[in-house]
Order: structure tokens, then sequence, then C-alpha cells
């Protein structure tokens, strides 16, 4: 009797302590209750997202909108706004909008992408790991202030970490099934991912590799060459021609200089809800670094072959650009993209420590809640600088009129 030689085909990576685990309470939920409470935390996360949406723009907004109007034509927004403040999708919006003291009417596309990325975590965390899993994702990403921050404002970055999520388990259904039209969909994620921000590299190294392994690890209904191919071949195609069109040409508005390690103290310290100074901003970076690689672990041993994308983005990625970029200008900003993936990861973490205590795996969610929600509360209460009470503030005590 002949032996054909086995093929190993495997159409999805299924996650290994799924069903060997002991029950949890979110495992024996009917859907519609487990439903239901997703539903809750996605709409807690949306509200306190519009509500930080309330206050005036702050300076950075003020100019990305200034700019889009000075441009006759939308197109103006690749061939004529060569500065780095122009985030072509956001000042394709902001073009569009116009002069209104109803603040919350320029971040209406940011805004829907913050619900948007939690929407979407939610899934991927369901395509490749279990309901206890959703569950942590789906309260680490709500309760988030750095997320809740950039998606209540008239920027790029929310846009493009929502973008770096859809791509995921867009790229995932086409390594699955070979339909074109999955390739097509992550193509266009990837495309709109970069014209959001140029910080949407930090996704695009994660996800070439991430998918490169996939690909040649679990063979699909394509070549691994071609499956990639029909990934990735528009998005660096466009990345191509948008540097050629635009990035060439731009220039740098300039800010505040701040060191390397302040700007990674300092990001490090917000995934947790640490402070942004301080001398618990140490404690606190290095508490989100263990957590970080304690998560890289639990995706492994989940059976998830998503840790090649948490460690390119999260890690590889920022590393090669404090490397290789220009260092004299960073903000926390530029870091939102491996931010927002370390923050998913640690979904992975929780499941893993919820199997073993409950009480200690919800202990370190209302930690993390808590001091996420503190710097939360501040932003909606006092907003990004309070320039309009400030104004206010002169002009009441002002003996002169008129007041400049």
């Amino acid at each position: 009797m002949s032996k054909k030689k086995a093929v190993r085909k495997v159409t999805r990576p299924v996650p290994a302590a799924a069903s060997s685990t002991p029950p949890w309470p979110t495992a024996v939920l009917r859907p519609a209750v487990f439903t239901g409470i997703l539903t809750a935390i996605v709409a807690t996360g949306a509200l306190l997202r519009v509500l930080a949406a309330g206050g005036e723009l702050w300076l950075d907004e003020i100019w990305s909108f200034r700019l889009a109007h000075l441009l006759t034509t939308p197109a103006g927004v690749f061939t004529a706004l060569h500065h780095d403040n122009n985030h072509h999708l956001n000042s394709l919006y902001l073009y569009f909008v116009r002069e209104s003291p109803v603040w919350i009417r320029y971040r209406l596309h940011t805004l829907a992408a913050g619900v948007g990325t939690m929407i979407v975590a939610c899934v991927i965390a369901r395509r490749e790991a279990d309901r206890r899993t959703v569950l942590g994702v789906a309260l680490l990403t709500s309760g988030s202030f750095l997320l809740t921050l950039y998606a209540s404002e008239a920027r790029g970055y929310a846009l493009a970490v929502f973008f770096s999520f859809m791509a995921v388990p867009c790229a995932a259904r086409f390594l699955e099934s070979g339909r074109v039209w999955w390739a097509a969909a992550y193509a266009l994620a990837a495309v709109l991912g970069l014209l959001s921000h140029l910080t949407f590299l930090h996704a695009l190294l994660g996800l070439l590799a991430w998918t490169a392994y996939r690909a040649l690890r679990y063979r699909g209904r394509r070549p691994p060459i071609w499956s990639l191919t029909l990934l990735h071949a528009f998005p660096l195609a466009a990345l191509a021609a948008l540097y050629w069109i635009d990035l060439r040409h731009v220039i740098v508005g300039g800010g505040p200089m701040l060191s390397i390690s302040e700007v990674t103290a300092r990001i490090a310290s917000l995934v947790v809800g640490g402070p942004e100074e301080g001398p618990w901003r140490g404690a606190a970076a290095a508490a989100a670094a263990i957590a970080w690689v304690a998560s890289i672990i639990a995706v492994r041993r989940a059976g998830s072959d998503l840790w090649v994308l948490f460690v390119l983005t999260g890690a590889v990625a920022p590393i090669l650009t404090l490397a290789l970029a220009d260092s004299s200008l960073l903000f926390e900003r530029y870091f939102l993209v491996p931010a927002a993936f370390v923050t998913l990861a640690y979904g992975w973490l929780i499941a893993a420590i919820a199997r073993r205590s409950l009480w200690i795996a919800a202990a370190l969610i209302g930690a993390y809640l808590v001091c996420n929600g503190t710097h939360t509360v501040r932003l909606i209460e006092f907003g990004r600088g309070s320039y309009l009470a400030a104004l206010r503030h002169i002009d009441e005590r002002s003996t002169q009129r008129p007041v400049t």
C-alpha cells in the first residue's frame, strides 16, 4: 500500500486553550446575553468618546481646518498641501465642513472610527480566540484613554488605528478562503490607513510579516507568493505614488522638542492609564512593558499566530522608527497605532489570567479602567487646553476695549 505524502492544510488556526480550560462565566452565557454585554461596553466607550469630543478645538485641529480651507479643490489635499499637518483623509473631511460652533461636527469621522475600532477589535478577538478574550478586549479598548483622546479630535490618528485593525480580519479571511474580494477589502483598508496618517506604516510592517507567516505556515487555496502579491501589491504601489505626489515635498510645521526617552516613557505609561510625568511614570511604563511581554506569551500559548503581528507592530516597527526616522520632533501620538495593538494583545493576557483566577483578572481590569478613566474624566471636564475659558477670563478682567 502506497503512502501519500500528508499535506498540511489548515484553513484557520484553532485556539488551543479554548476547549481545555475550566468553565468561565462568559463561556456559559447565552449568545444574546453575551452580545448584550458587549453592546453595553461598546456603547459606554462610544458615549465617553462623544463627551470628549464636545469641547473646543485645540491648536492642531484649528490648523488642520485652516489649511484645508486654503485649498480651492479637494485634489489639493494631495497635490498642493505639502505639510505634515495634512492628514489626507482628515483634511478631505474638513474641506467639506463649514465653520460651526458645534464642535463635534468637526470630529464625526474620527468618532465613527473610534467606535469602529472597538467593534473590529472584538471581531479580531472572536475570530482568533474565545469569548473571555473578546470581553477583555472590549473592556480594554473601550476604556482606553489614548483611544478615547484621539477618537475625539479631528486628526488622522484614530482613522489610522481603525484601518489597521480592519485590515487584520480582511487579510485572515482572504488567506482562508482565497476569495479576491477579501484581498481587495484588505488593500482598501491599507490604502485608507496610509491616507489617514503615515503612522499606519507601523501596522503595515506587522501585517506584511504576519500574512507571510500565516500564508507559509498554513497552506490556503492559493500559492503563498500569489496570496501575498494580491494582498500587498496595491497598498505598496499606493505608498510609492503618495510619496511621489506629496510626501517628498512635505515640510514640517514644528513643535516642542522631546527626547526619545521622554516620549517612550509617556506613551508606555499612558497605555495602562499611568501619569504623563512624575515619579510613578517609570513604574507604569515598566508595568506596561512587562504586561506586553506576558501578553505575547499568552497569545502564543492560546495557539494564535497573531503574536507575529503584535511583536512587529508593537515593538519592532517603533524601534525602527526611532532608529531610522528623524527623531528631532517626536510625540506620543506618533506611536498610537503600536499602542493600540499592545492594548489589543492585553486581552489575551486578561483571558489567560481569568482562567486561573477571575478575581485577579477583574482587579486588573478594574485598576486599568480607573486609571484610564481618571484621564478621560479630566479630558471631558477640561477639554484640550480650555482656550475659550481663558479668553473669557481675559475679557472679563480687562479694563480696556477692545481687548487685543
